[in-house]
């Protein structure tokens, strides 16, 4: 019974991994300063998400591949905390630094040195008070999170080996196999999940539909991952 139960799950999963390939890549061309341009988030149905330019005045959103194995929930910090010992246009400069960074990051695929350039962008957006920056900043944190965790437990591959095997025993015994994988690296989404809230809340001080929308979709599939993994 528990076996026929986890089929309307694996169904949810299966849909999100059979979109993970198309392309929501980010667009070729240089964005103006007012323009958002769309990257990659997760959701059980597809992948998509949102990250910001390289640029010195109203930036905008974030994507990529995974390696590595620790990971670590850095604090976020709030605009309160902050004085302001730069101008603006120095924290625009420190920003498309390390904007630099994150792609640099990306390319040459550094999940740990990736979230840190993320958490350093996000702290600046915040110095700028630019919640909305910031928020999506945090959005991509979860997302590269979770590109992570499926990169680490072959998560692509597994659901659709599960997709077109055969009912019965050897299928049985690999689900659960998958199952076990996927909870050795639960910490990954666990601090995904973190950072989504964090988005979230710093969403709240800049509400945008289509954001809202990024965020919860990536919130949706770790719950989807947590519901698949119960015992």
């Amino acid at each position: 019974m528990k076996n026929i139960i986890i089929f309307p799950i694996l169904i949810l999963l299966i849909m999100g991994c059979q979109r993970d390939k198309e392309d929501y890549g980010e667009n070729n061309s240089i964005p103006d300063e007012k323009t958002e341009e769309k990257v990659q988030n997760v959701d059980t149905v597809k992948v998509e998400d949102k990250t910001t330019p390289d640029i010195k005045s109203e930036p905008a959103k974030e994507l990529t591949n995974a390696k590595q194995k620790s990971v670590e929930k850095l604090p976020k910090i709030k605009p309160t905390e902050f004085s302001y010992q730069m101008t603006k246009a120095e924290l625009w400069d420190a920003y498309n630094s390390a904007r630099v960074e994150v792609n640099s990051f990306k390319e040459n695929w550094d999940f740990k040195g990736l979230v840190n350039a993320l958490t350093r962008t996000a702290e600046i957006a915040q110095k700028l008070e630019r919640p909305d920056i910031a928020s999506w900043q945090f959005n991509n944190i979860g997302y590269y999170s979770i590109v992570e965790f499926k990169n680490r437990t072959d998560y692509t591959s597994r659901m659709k080996d599960i997709e077109v095997m055969p009912y019965g025993k050897e299928k049985v015994q690999y689900i659960n196999e998958t199952k076990e994988i996927l909870r050795s690296e639960m910490a990954l989404l666990t601090n995904a999940m973190e950072s989504l809230y964090d988005a979230i809340e710093l969403d709240n001080q800049a509400p945008d539909m289509e954001r809202q929308k990024i965020i919860n979709s990536n919130i949706n599939f770790i719950n989807s991952i947590k519901e698949f993994v119960r015992e």
